[in-house]
């Protein structure tokens, strides 16, 4: 029995005989076939139409396959060879591009290679397991392409892909996330439409700039991934998300469209919340978290609404004690959370991570609120307490979550509590910065060390595991 791996160039049937030619010595000038014999018993047959499967696969896809041959020639057993790194859905000129794998060096680069040119492109944002680019570049050629990841002491497998003009697709996966029925999936959607105050319902520019809604949208996965915080990160759980984006230019501003709002007598655009689970049903889609990217040169300020989870006896959850309360972290969103993001927000910015952490709290189960300012709620709050008067001490012991009792901040992590403010918040991680959930700009250190308490890291962290394990 000899082997032989290679790439199929040649493949064609013969009667009942399916013939092909490897490029791989010493099969490069010969050919090997599988013969489909009137003797053959079943079992035989699925086995060599499995085999002239995997052939034709591997010819139009240009993977290398493993033969083994007897000595007439005759392919007894195929094999798909293994690659270290996966291309995330089609190569697209101007479209997202992405590319998993394991152990992904920091300084990597996307190699892309063709008959005609090497093209090398840095990736926009790097972690472990995938690269992003923002939009794949035209300069690499139409067709077919090899692309690998290289770095300074190694190189990946090459893979082969085929590269078009496009147009960009409407839905496209970033990042599958883990193998399972429903991974923790965060959306990135450009709005369709606003609706006004007075009403009335006005395309978003947004739709007609699909290249700064591509860069928010990498800037809003590196926020999350990459910063100080590592909330997402902790766990390896960042492997765990599904990321996937929606911009369907199609689409008219309407009531059932439009998804986000602007707030009267002020700056803040807010998502139309009630109309996302509707709105990502019409691509297959569920989401626990939606960014909408919109543009506005009137209301430019994000805003985001919590979660608000199935009840426990509907799809099960995690209880948990605050202060000695029951209350539980839901396993799936019948709202999901979600959050307005513009355009306009920088390539490095805290800003999606603190509003996902007002989206990824939960409406009835905890609502992780804004530091920034004295506003009272009559929602449960996990992060923020209030004094009867401004002038009795902060109490040591901020609260205490599952019988662990956590500190307060007496100092307001070095911003200093004004001195009519009743509200107190949670003992940071970082004290050296402000909370992530405060002003976060405000700091004397770069507002991208900026970190969550640690009452609300544990109590995420119990939420997400919740989700994660679901």
């Amino acid at each position: 029995m000899a082997t032989s791996t290679g790439t199929v160039q040649l493949i064609s049937w013969i009667g009942d005989t399916v013939v092909a030619t490897i490029a791989a010595p010493p099969l490069a000038d010969r050919a090997v076939f599988i013969a489909f014999r009137s003797v053959d018993r079943e079992p035989t047959l699925h086995c060599k139409a499995v085999m002239a499967n995997l052939l034709v696969s591997a010819f139009i896809s240009g993977y290398p396959i493993e033969a083994r041959y007897n000595s007439n020639w005759e392919i007894e057993q195929v094999t798909v060879g293994a690659f270290d790194i996966s291309p995330v859905g089609p190569a697209i000129h101007g479209d997202f591009y992405s590319i998993g794998g394991v152990d992904i060096p920091p300084d990597v680069e996307i190699v892309f290679d063709s008959d005609t040119m090497t093209v090398a492109v840095d990736p926009d944002m790097v972690r472990p397991h995938c690269v992003f680019l923002t939009a794949l570049p035209s300069e690499i050629p139409l067709g077919r392409n090899v692309v690998s990841l290289r770095s300074a002491n190694w190189t990946s497998n090459p893979v082969p892909i085929d590269v078009n003009a496009g147009p960009p697709q409407t839905a496209r996966t970033l990042y599958s996330g883990w193998p399972k029925h429903r991974p923790y999936t965060i959306a990135l959607a450009a709005n369709p439409g606003i609706e006004t105050i007075e009403g009335d319902f006005v395309i978003d520019p947004v739709m007609a700039d699909r290249a700064r809604y591509h860069r928010a949208s990498v800037s809003c996965v590196r926020s999350l991934l990459t910063m100080a915080e590592d909330l997402l990160r902790q766990n390896d759980w960042d492997r765990q998300i599904r990321f996937i984006s929606i911009f369907d230019a199609t689409l008219s501003a309407n009531e059932d469209n439009a998804l986000a709002q602007e707030v009267a007598d002020s700056t803040i655009m807010a998502p139309r919340n009630h109309r996302l689970e509707a709105f990502l049903a019409r691509y297959d889609a569920q989401a626990d978290i939606v960014f909408v990217v919109f543009r506005s040169d009137t209301h430019n300020r994000e805003s985001a609404t919590a979660t608000t989870d199935y009840a426990t006896s509907t799809t099960g959850g995690t209880a948990f004690t605050y202060d000695g309360v029951e209350h539980v972290h839901g396993y799936y969103p019948r709202t999901p959370g979600s959050a307005t993001m513009s355009v306009t927000i920088g390539n490095r910015t805290m800003t999606p991570f603190h509003e996902f952490g007002h989206a990824a709290s939960d409406y009835n189960n905890g609502r992780v609120r804004d530091l920034y300012d004295d506003n009272t709620t009559s929602s449960f709050a996990i992060n923020k307490k209030w004094r009867a008067q401004s002038s009795d001490p902060i109490p040591a012991i901020f609260a205490t979550y599952n019988g662990v009792d956590f500190p307060s901040d007496p100092t307001r992590d070095g911003l200093g509590y004004p001195p009519d403010w009743v509200s107190y918040h949670p003992e940071l991680i970082t004290p050296e910065n402000p909370n992530l959930m405060d002003n976060y700009r405000g700091g004397q250190n770069s507002s991208l060390l900026s970190r969550l308490d640690r009452l609300t890291y544990a109590w995420f962290t119990d939420r997400l595991r919740a989700k994660f394990n679901r």
